[in-house]
């Protein structure tokens, strides 16, 4: 049997392999754009930052001007009012001082923790440098503070602190001393003055000196990283485009491949496959669909077939909506249509087609026959209603007894859902439900005989026991491997019901419930052989009512009836669990006593008897009154034989019941050894034992 086909992607690989193809080849090209203009951006941005940090480095270097210009016309202010004493010319200089001190603090500032940019900015303007200058500097600073070449133009900077500071109080001294005319003092102050001077302009040059080689190195950095992007992006852009020339080279392989595939199942008939165009008419098919629809290739000839006058009129919806599909996708999911044969039936089939490459009319279509699929699904449908309909129980298990599935029947006779015992083993050969030994008895019969049938009993709902006949059959493959089984169970409850009418017909008294005279010559067989092997006592009482037969005759049977019924309950409340209490019939009844320690136990027993039938019975609200005559046989004083026994019960009963009755009496072969027991009943004492 042929596994159904991908009918979805046969439609589709027409245009598929060219709009695969390009689709590939185009995601290679727009990956090898994005990476040039990813590349490109870093490029660019490299180049702004580049700017960015000579323009800061220039700003330093304007400032570091701006700084040095102060200072020297400070100095040139100061050496001017030493020899003039103007005092204009010690404004310029606290004027010039106050710019250079403004740089000093805003160096401070950057380098205090957390650091002030503001303080800072105030401090730049203060030192007479441009808005962009400031913010230059100060971005130049929090980026590279940590640069080798910033720190060491930093250091130098901050060593010309202490001079700025002995150039205020040089100039301060200075100032003190003309206004004093002390001339001596000016003469070397002026001197100092010049020594400062040299001073100041020694670090200057040391500070430009390493503010360029630090803008030098900087710029190396950028160019070479640069270049290492534009490496990297040249060698993306020759790896992917040898990818795209080898996807197309697989492609176009690919491409061969698939025609010739395609050719193969065209001309192999395993599929139906034909040439459609949207009016109707069918260009070609292959032989597969010929035989499909019944029709012979010489009526391809000028598109004598339609595949429209073969949909019956029920189908064509579903043709329209899958041609819009088609014009919209370009395909058409497979779906389920029927193409009229030529002989006039019906043919189910799953159908998919695609448009032809740039064509917008016409296509190519897959269909595959499914006529033995729907004949198997109608045939799964039928067996899944009779597996829900059936009258039993059913329970479908894996080739390991675990359940798959279980029918409407066996659901409401236990009250579980399928939910709730599917993928459970099966409770039947379950641990808490059958022994080991009983589990691998069934499990060698299925082996042997690939089958097993046993009665049983299970819980149903809210408890109730049922009887079932269960049933397990093997399920085979074609190949005769078992993979299922069936456990089938069939409710025998109201056959076990009648059995158990039956085997109480056959067993118990009808009226009283007790066992009758065949049931009870069973157990005592059973208890003699009991006896035997413990070397026990066994007595047997015979007892017929006294009194009973007026109560009949003047109250009708009815209520003699009903007081044996009550009788029958005080004879079994008066003797233990294990005693059997029978009915031979009328109003005569046999009890048996096991397991006595001695004889003289029996008569405990026929007393306590005695008493209980003498107090009044209520029936009908009508008191009645009986009493009671028991004989008394005993194993194995009397006898070992069941026969004997209850022969010698009997005699010894009616000699009680000749007696006097309300009596009880121990066979003797004599009769003759009567003695009263002090109380209403008489009784005989047991026979010695020799």
């Amino acid at each position: 049997m042929l596994k159904p086909l991908n009918v979805t992607g046969k439609t589709r690989d027409f245009q598929r392999h060219y709009q695969g193809s390009a689709a590939s080849i185009s995601k290679m090209v727009v990956s090898v754009v994005i990476i040039f203009i990813t590349v490109t951006i870093l490029v660019l941005t490299l180049a702004y930052f580049q700017a960015e940090i000579t323009n800061a480095v220039r700003a330093y270097i304007r400032s570091e001007g701006l700084w040095a210009k102060s200072q020297k016309d400070a100095i040139i202010a100061l050496q001017r009012y030493a020899r003039t004493g103007n005092e204009n010319h010690f404004a310029v200089f606290q004027d010039s001082t106050h710019t250079a001190q403004g740089v000093q603090a805003a160096l401070v500032a950057l380098q205090s923790s957390p650091r002030d940019v503001q303080k800072a900015y105030q401090g730049f303007i203060q030192g007479r440098n441009s808005k962009e200058d400031a913010e230059a500097l100060i971005w130049l600073f929090v980026w590279f503070h940590d640069y080798q070449y910033m720190r060491e133009a930093i250091s130098v900077w901050q060593q010309t602190d202490n001079l700025l500071i002995a150039l205020e109080e040089l100039g301060e001294s200075l100032h003190k001393a003309q206004l004093a005319n002390d001339k001596q003092k000016i003469v070397r102050l002026l001197s100092q003055l010049n020594k400062l001077n040299a001073e100041f302009a020694k670090l200057e040059d040391q500070f430009s000196s390493i503010l360029s080689k630090g803008g030098v190195q900087v710029k190396k950095s950028i160019m070479l990283v640069s270049f290492i992007l534009l490496m990297v992006m040249l060698g993306l852009v020759l790896k992917y485009s040898h990818k795209v020339i080898r996807l197309i080279e697989q492609k176009e392989k690919k491409l061969l491949i698939s025609e010739n595939r395609f050719k193969s199942l065209f001309y192999s008939d395993i599929v139906a496959v034909f040439e459609w165009h949207l009016d109707g008419r069918i260009f070609d098919a292959n032989n597969a669909f010929l035989d499909m629809i019944g029709y012979e290739r010489e009526e391809l000839v000028n598109s004598r077939i339609s595949w429209r006058e073969l949909t019956p009129d029920a189908g064509e919806e579903r043709d329209r909506q899958a041609i819009k599909e088609i014009q919209e996708k370009g395909f058409c999911m497979p779906f389920e249509k029927q193409y009229i044969h030529k002989s006039g039936r019906t043919v189910s089939i799953l159908l998919g087609a695609a448009l032809l490459g740039g064509e917008t009319q016409k296509g190519i279509a897959f269909a595959i026959d499914l006529t033995d699929k729907k004949k198997a699904e109608e045939n799964v449908r039928l067996l899944a209603s009779v597996f829900n309909s059936t009258s039993n129980a059913v329970i479908i298990t894996d080739k390991d007894f675990k359940v798959v599935s279980v029918n409407q029947t066996y659901q409401q006779q236990t009250g579980y859902s399928e939910e709730q015992i599917v993928d459970q083993l099966v409770p039947f050969l379950s641990s808490s439900v059958i022994s080991d030994r009983k589990r691998e008895v069934i499990l060698n019969q299925l082996n042997l005989n690939s089958h097993y049938q046993h009665d049983i009993s299970y819980l149903g709902v809210a408890g109730k026991e049922m009887a079932s006949m269960l049933t397990i059959n093997e399920i085979n493959d074609d190949n005769g491997v078992v993979t299922h089984y069936a456990f089938i169970l069939t409710d025998i409850s109201e056959l076990k019901e009648m059995e158990e009418k039956l085997k109480k017909l056959a067993h118990y008294d009808l009226l009283t419930g007790l066992a009758n005279r065949k049931l009870f010559n069973d157990r005592v067989k059973k208890a003699l052989q009991r006896a035997k092997r413990n070397k026990s006592t066994l007595a047997l009482l015979f007892l017929d009512l006294d009194g009973f037969k007026p109560v009949n005759d003047q109250y009708g049977h009815d209520m003699g009836d009903k007081l044996l019924t009550q009788v029958a309950r005080r004879l079994k409340e008066s003797v233990r669990e294990n005693d059997s209490v029978a009915r031979f019939g009328g109003d005569e009844f046999v009890i048996l006593l096991e397991g006595l320690d001695y004889a003289q136990a029996a008569g405990n027993v026929a007393r306590k008897l005695i008493e209980n039938l003498n107090r009044p019975f209520f029936v009908d609200n009508i008191c009645l009154k009986l009493g009671c005559s028991i004989g008394i046989s005993l194993y194995p004083d009397d006898s070992d034989e069941l026969e004997a026994l209850i022969r010698f019960g009997d005699i010894a009963m009616y000699a009680a019941k000749s007696s006097g009755r309300n009596r009880y009496y121990y066979f003797n072969p004599k009769l003759d050894s009567f003695g009263d027991n002090g109380s209403s009943s008489e009784i005989s004492d047991p026979p010695s034992s020799s």
